[in-house]
C-alpha cells in the first residue's frame, strides 16, 4: 500500500519513471537490492563525470586543520578531473596549491571527478582560504567583473539598474548590478569585486534585501568585451554561445567576421587542451571547415568562418586586378595600401594572416614589397626600363650611401623633375624604396642594411647597445 501511495504522490512530477524500493529497517528486507543498484549508479555517474575536457575547478566550503595531516579543504568539484599530487591556483590570492591528499566519504582516493564532494589536503595554512574561494587550473584562473547570463523565471522583475543585488554563484556570494540585453532573457552582472565563473555554472539571483529569490539562471560569457557592441550583434553572440559544442563554435563563426581566438573561446568554456583538440577534430567534420589563421601577435589560433574568409580573398583579387588595369606599369600595390583598400573593419587584424595564407595558396605573389595577382605581366614602359639601367649601377655602386636625387638626375643627365617622376613609378612598382625625401635605396640594400644593424648589435651587451656614432662610423651613413 505505502508504494502504491508512493506512486501516485509522483505520478504528475519528473520523479515518476523513477524506480522504486520496498526496504525494512528492522529486518534489512530489501536494502541489498537498494545497494546493487546505487552502485551501478556510481558507475555510471564516474563515467559521465570522467570530464577531462575541462579543466579542474574545487569550489572551496571549508578550511580547518587536521592534527598530523595539515590544512584541509572541503568542497566540490565543478569541473575537470583532480588527481593527488596536482597543483592549482588558488583564486584569491594567485597563489599555488599542491594538492597532497584526496577523500570522498571518509575514503582516501587518487582521482575526484565532477560533482564529488571531496576534502582536499593542501600545503598552504587554512587562513589562506574562505568560503566562496576557488582552486582553479591556472589556463582559467581568469577573475570577471563582467558576465553575461540568461536568467530564468524572472517575469514581471523590474530589475533597477542603480540597485544592488545578491548573486549566489556556486559557493560564492557577490554584490551585482543588473542591466536587461535588450527584449531578450539574457542579462549583464556587474561586479565591483572579482567573480570566478565558467560557461553553463548555474547561479541564483536575489533582491537587494537578500529576502526574496528573484530568478535562477546560467552563465553565458566570461569573456565580456568592454568596447560598446551593437545591440541587436551582441544578442546575437550571446545566442550562439548558449549552445553546446560543436554548435556553438559553428554558430559563432557564421556571425563573426573576425573570426574566432580558440584559446579565448576555450577559457571562457573552461576547455582543457584535450578538449580544445577535440573540439578541433569535430569542426573539421563540419561540410565547410574554417579557415585557421595564426597571428603575429598572438600565440594562439584564429579560426575564421569558410565563407569571410572566401569573401575577403574575392575581395583581394578584385581590388588587385582593378589596380592592375589602373596601373599597368606597376608590379603590385603595397601591402598597406591594399589593407586600407580592403575596408575589413573589425577584421583588419586578420589581414597580414590572410595574405600570407593567400601567397601560400598561390593566388597573389610578392614583389619585392608589391602584391600582385599570381599572373600579372608588367607593362614595359621603354623610357621607365632605361632609367632603371642607368640608375641601378648607381645605387648599387652608392652601397648605403646612395646618391641623392639630384645627382642621380646630374650623372643621368635628365631633368630633376623627369627622373623624381621615374622613383616614384619605381616606387610603386617595389623596386626602390624612399628613406629621405631625396634618397632611395634599393630593396637588396636595405636588406644587407638591416643585416648590419644586426651584426652591430650583436656586438655589445643587449643592455648597453650602439650609439649612433658607433653606427655612422662602422657603416659610413
Amino acid at each position: 500500500q505505502v508504494k502504491q501511495d508512493v506512486a501516485n504522490l509522483l505520478a504528475d512530477t519528473s520523479l515518476r519513471m523513477l524506480p522504486l524500493f520496498s526496504v525494512s529497517a528492522v529486518s534489512g528486507d530489501g536494502v541489498e537490492s537498494l545497494l546493487d543498484h546505487l552502485k551501478q549508479l556510481t558507475t555510471l555517474q564516474g563515467l559521465a563525470n570522467n570530464d577531462s575536457q575541462h579543466n579542474p575547478r574545487f569550489a572551496i566550503d571549508r578550511s580547518f586543520t587536521v592534527a598530523g595531516l595539515g590544512t584541509v579543504l572541503t568542497g566540490t568539484m565543478a569541473s575537470g578531473v583532480l588527481l593527488a599530487g596536482d597543483s592549482l591556483v588558488h583564486s584569491a590570492s594567485g597563489k599555488p596549491v599542491r594538492i597532497k591528499r584526496l577523500r570522498h566519504h571518509q575514503i582516501d582516493v587518487s582521482i575526484a571527478t565532477k560533482g564529488q564532494r571531496v576534502a582536499l589536503n593542501v600545503d598552504l595554512p587554512p587562513q589562506s582560504f574562505s568560503r566562496g574561494e576557488w582552486l582553479l587550473h591556472s589556463a582559467v584562473n581568469l577573475p570577471a567583473f563582467r558576465i553575461d547570463v540568461r536568467l530564468r523565471n524572472q517575469d514581471g522583475v523590474n530589475f533597477r539598474p542603480s540597485s544592488y543585488y545578491h548573486l549566489h554563484l556556486g559557493p560564492a556570494h557577490h554584490i551585482v548590478t543588473v542591466r536587461k540585453t535588450g527584449d531578450s532573457d539574457y542579462f549583464r552582472f556587474h561586479c565591483d569585486e572579482p567573480m570566478f565563473a565558467s560557461f553553463g555554472d548555474r547561479l541564483i539571483l536575489r533582491d537587494p534585501s537578500a529576502t526574496r529569490t528573484l530568478a535562477g539562471g546560467v552563465v553565458i560569457d566570461i569573456t565580456v568585451s568592454l568596447q560598446r557592441r551593437n545591440l541587436a550583434r551582441r544578442i546575437e553572440r550571446l545566442r550562439c554561445l548558449d549552445q553546446a559544442d560543436p554548435a556553438a563554435l559553428v554558430s559563432l563563426l557564421g556571425s563573426s567576421s573576425a573570426g574566432v581566438d580558440i584559446d579565448q573561446y576555450g577559457a571562457g568554456r573552461n576547455l582543457s587542451e584535450s578538449g580544445i583538440t577535440a573540439l578541433l577534430a569535430a569542426m573539421d567534420l563540419q561540410p565547410a571547415q574554417p579557415v585557421s589563421l595564426s597571428l603575429a601577435s598572438q600565440t594562439s589560433k584564429v579560426l575564421l568562418d569558410r565563407n569571410f574568409f572566401d569573401q575577403y580573398r574575392s575581395r583581394t583579387e578584385q581590388l588587385l586586378g582593378d589596380y592592375h588595369q589602373a596601373n599597368p606599369y606597376h608590379v603590385g600595390i603595397n601591402p598597406a595600401a591594399l589593407a586600407a583598400k580592403l575596408k575589413l573593419g573589425e577584421a583588419q587584424v586578420l589581414f597580414p594572416a590572410i595574405l600570407q595564407l593567400l601567397l601560400q595558396q598561390g593566388s597573389i605573389r610578392r614583389d619585392g614589397t608589391s602584391i600582385s595577382l599570381a599572373g600579372h605581366t608588367v607593362k614595359t614602359d621603354p623610357e621607365q626600363i632605361k632609367f632603371m639601367q642607368g640608375a641601378k649601377p648607381l645605387l648599387i655602386k652608392g652601397g648605403f650611401t646612395a646618391p641623392r636625387t639630384f645627382e642621380l638626375a646630374e650623372a643621368l643627365h635628365l631633368a630633376l623633375v623627369k627622373v623624381e617622376k621615374h622613383l616614384r613609378i619605381a616606387r610603386q612598382a617595389g623596386q626602390l624604396i624612399q628613406v629621405a625625401p631625396n634618397r632611395h635605396y634599393l630593396p637588396d640594400t636595405i636588406a644587407a642594411l638591416a643585416a648590419f644593424t644586426e651584426n652591430l648589435a650583436r656586438q655589445v651587451p643587449p643592455e648597453q647597445g650602439f650609439t649612433v656614432q658607433q653606427f655612422r662610423d662602422a657603416s659610413s651613413v
